[in-house]
């Protein structure tokens, strides 16, 4: 996860993302596939673990919680 949330900052910070909103910006990163992504580890957690311990998060909030993207 680390991986993608690093892939992931390094698009964001070749944009200006000022001026989008966070849902602008999920559908961009969507476009770019890094959503397919995200939710294909997800699928796999649960795979493994049964039952997810919670909903997946919109990117750049998970980004944005661990510090790694400046909104």
């Amino acid at each position: 996860m680390l991986c993608y949330l690093n892939s992931a900052r390094r698009v964001l910070q070749r944009i200006d993302v000022s001026e989008m909103s966070r849902s602008d910006i999920n559908s961009m990163l969507a476009a770019r596939g890094f959503r397919k992504e995200a939710d294909a580890q997800q699928q796999g957690a649960e795979r493994s673990y049964g039952v997810p311990d919670e909903a997946p998060k919109p990117i750049v909030d998970e980004a944005a919680e661990s510090g790694r993207v400046d909104l």
